[in-house]
C-alpha cells in the first residue's frame, strides 16, 4: 500500500490489529504525528466501557448508552464529525420503502405518492435507534454535494390524503417484504400501523427462515415483490452514485444491477447519461437534480424513510481528530495530547 501507515506486527485475531506509521510516506505535506495505532476488536459495550475508562481514544457508542454519552461527552464542534466529544455527523446511507413500479397497485404513481403520506416520518426519527436518524425527504442523503433536503413532495404527512388515494383505487391490502435482523421489522410494524391508519391491511414477507441477504435480493431481482424494504449507500459522495444505481434503467435487475424498482423512463436516463457527461459542475448538478425531481417528486419511485447518522465519541487527547461521513478517521493528521 501507500498510505501513513503499515502493519506493525502480525494480526492478532479477534484481539487487535497494530499500525505503525510509515517512514516512506510522500503522499502527505508533513509525516503523521502519531507513532502507531492500535485498532482494538471488540462488541461496543466492551469498547465503550474501555473510552469511559480512558483505555481507548475512540469508540462507538453502543444501543442505549447515546443519551448517557451526550450528557457524558458532549460535542464540542459543529457538524457531527470533529472531537472531541459523541459524533454525530449525517452518513450517505439511505433507508426506503421501494416499489416494482410495473405490477399493480403499485404501477399508479397515485398510489406510490398515498403510501409516502401514510408515513409519520416524525415518529420512525424519534422511535429508531434512539432518535439518532434524520426523517428523510429526498432521495440524495445529506452529506453528498448538491443534496436538497426537500425533493419529495409527497413525503408530507398527509394522512387524510391518503385514505383518499387508496379508496379512490380500490387499495384495501398490500404485501411490505423486508429482511430478518437488523431492527427492520420494528420499522415494518410502524409502516403497519401508519397503512392501517389509512384502512390499508399490511401483509409482512420476508426471505425463508435461516435465509440470507443474497435470498433476500434474489426475492427483489425476481420481482415478487411489490412493495419492500431497502437501503441505499453510495460508494462515493456523488450524485451519480447516489441516483443512478437507483433510478437508470441500465441498473435494473435484467442488466444486474440494484434497481430493483424496474423503473426506466426516457427522461431520467437521458438527464442522468447528460450529467455523467458534463464537465462543468453547476450544470452538471442542475441535470442530476432534475432527474431526481421526476423520478421521486413526479414519479415516486421510493419511500425516502429515513438517513443515518454516526454514534461515535472522540476522547480530548485525540487532537485534530475528523471522522468523515464514510466512517473513516483522518489519522495521518490526529495529534496526541497528554491531559493536565
Amino acid at each position: 500500500g501507500n498510505g501513513p501507515f503499515r502493519a506493525g506486527e502480525p494480526w492478532v485475531h479477534d484481539q487487535f490489529i497494530r499500525a505503525d506509521a510509515f517512514e516512506g510516506w510522500r503522499n502527505g505535506s508533513v509525516p503523521p504525528a502519531i507513532d502507531e495505532v492500535i485498532f482494538r476488536i471488540s462488541d461496543p459495550d466492551t469498547g465503550y466501557l474501555a473510552f469511559q475508562q480512558g483505555r481507548r481514544d475512540f469508540a462507538t457508542v453502543p444501543p442505549g448508552a447515546l443519551a448517557s454519552a451526550l450528557e457524558d461527552f458532549p460535542p464540542t464542534a459543529r457538524g457531527g464529525y470533529r472531537g472531541p466529544g459523541v459524533l454525530l455527523g449525517s452518513v450517505p446511507v439511505l433507508y426506503f420503502l421501494g416499489f416494482n413500479v410495473t405490477e399493480s397497485p403499485f404501477d399508479k404513481p397515485e398510489v406510490r405518492r398515498a403510501v409516502s403520506m401514510a408515513v409519520n416520518r416524525q415518529a420512525l426519527q424519534e422511535d429508531n435507534l434512539e432518535g439518532n436518524v434524520l426523517a428523510a425527504r429526498a432521495a440524495v442523503p445529506p452529506p453528498i454535494p448538491g443534496a436538497r433536503p426537500n425533493t419529495c413532495p409527497a413525503c408530507a404527512y398527509d394522512p387524510a390524503q391518503a385514505r383518499r388515494i387508496f379508496t379512490e383505487h380500490g387499495v384495501s391490502t398490500v404485501t411490505l417484504w423486508f429482511n430478518r435482523g437488523g431492527g427492520h421489522e420494528d420499522i415494518a410494524q410502524q409502516v403497519r400501523g401508519n397503512l392501517a391508519g389509512v384502512g390499508v391491511t399490511v401483509r409482512f414477507r420476508s426471505e425463508p427462515v435461516n435465509g440470507t441477504f443474497s435470498d433476500y435480493l434474489d426475492v427483489l431481482a425476481s420481482g415478487e415483490a411489490g412493495l419492500f424494504r431497502f437501503g441505499w449507500a453510495p460508494e462515493n459522495a456523488t450524485l451519480h452514485e447516489a441516483l443512478v444505481p437507483l433510478f437508470h434503467s441500465r441498473s435494473t435487475p435484467g442488466a444486474g444491477g440494484q434497481n430493483f424498482m424496474r423503473y426506466a423512463d426516457a427522461e431520467v436516463d437521458a438527464l442522468l447519461d447528460a450529467a455523467d457527461a458534463t464537465h462543468g459542475a453547476a450544470d452538471r448538478t442542475r441535470r442530476y437534480q432534475q432527474a431526481e425531481d421526476i423520478a421521486l417528486g413526479r414519479d415516486q419511485v421510493i419511500v425516502p424513510l429515513f438517513t443515518y447518522r454516526h454514534r461515535a465519541v472522540a476522547g480530548e487527547r485525540a487532537q485534530n481528530l475528523v471522522y468523515n461521513p464514510f466512517g473513516l478517521l483522518n489519522l495521518e493528521e490526529i495529534v496526541l495530547t497528554e491531559p493536565e
